[in-house]
């Protein structure tokens, strides 16, 4: 059986979008210990040996620290803002993004999975040293990718971790990085300009693995930046998709609010559904109410038939 995937509670319930599991499973039928839920998965950040503030982090390199009860892995990383842009720092985002890979790691194990718009690629690297089988790193930045490149040889993932250009406007990059290929597409405060949430979903949806797959990504919220609300609307408005959609405000300890407030982040997670209408123009996402406003439980969200 596969492991159930745990999703922590909405700091706020709220109206969030949900989506039914791929299939009805009881909460006991999780195996123990497959995955922990969001707000047991602690991170810390350190330079020289202090913790820090992920925003604060000024020196050359810093050390990355995930922990849920007695499993934990550390990561080292360069910190090359000032050669490579905003891709080259550490974000709350794809801090929050990690925990919940860490969380989840029993569902990645042996999973392919990409990331899109990766700057540092925390997610990545992380899903690599929990099992996952391939990790495909990608940016529109050569200088980001290098970085990714370096720091997954400095973490023993380089044979796990490939990098490659992907612009999410362009189809050719999309069409290189494997259209249907992928079980898990990650990606973190990616969307910046107009036109830019649109071109995420598309890019997810082409890139998914057609009969099954599960997009995750920590956002800001509606209207923080130009590009989220159409992003948004596109969730709550589609009519028909093979796609479906819960979002939810980042659940965190008190300890762990980079840019949470700031930022209203949330964590959206799109899973494929196969019973959906085609959508020949384009993903949007069709969403459902449900009582708690969260995904419990998502049991064989994989077909063995792409296995």
């Amino acid at each position: 059986d596969r492991p159930a995937l745990c999703l922590a509670p909405p700091a706020d319930s709220g109206a969030a979008m949900a989506a039914a599991a791929a299939a009805e499973v009881d909460a006991g039928s999780a195996p123990q210990g497959a995955c922990a839920a969001l707000s047991d998965v602690q991170v810390t950040v350190t330079v020289d040996g202090v913790l820090v503030e992920p925003s604060a982090v000024k020196s050359d390199s810093c050390r990355v620290r995930l922990a849920a009860g007695d499993h934990a892995i550390e990561l080292k990383f360069d910190n090359e803002a000032r050669q490579v842009g905003t891709g080259g720092r550490l974000w709350g985002a794809s801090l929050h993004l990690a925990r919940w890979v860490f969380a989840n790691r029993e569902l990645l194990r042996g999973r392919r999975v990409l990331e899109l718009a990766c700057g540092q690629a925390l997610p990545s690297l992380v899903a690599a040293c929990c099992g996952a089988a391939e990790v495909l790193a990608t940016d529109v930045v050569p200088s980001v990718l290098d970085l990714v490149r370096k720091n997954a040889a400095r973490n023993g993932q380089k044979d796990c971790v490939r990098v490659a250009p992907l612009d999410l406007s362009a189809a050719g990059g999309i069409l290189g990085a494997g259209v249907g290929s992928w079980d898990f597409v990650l990606f973190a405060d990616c969307v910046y300009f107009q036109g830019m949430g649109e071109d995420l979903l598309r890019a997810t949806r082409m890139l998914l693995r057609h009969d099954s797959g599960l997009a995750v990504g920590v956002l800001p919220g509606r209207g923080i930046r130009a590009g989220l609300t159409s992003f948004y609307e596109a969730l709550a408005a589609g009519p028909a998709s093979e796609l479906r959609a819960e979002v939810s405000p980042v659940s965190t300890a008190e300890d762990l609010t980079w840019d949470v407030k700031d930022l209203l982040l949330q964590l959206v997670c799109l899973r494929v559904d196969p019973g959906g209408a085609t959508c020949k123009d384009g993903p949007d996402a069709r969403s459902e109410s449900s009582e708690d406003g969260r995904w419990e439980q998502l049991s064989d969200l994989f077909s063995d038939a792409g296995d």
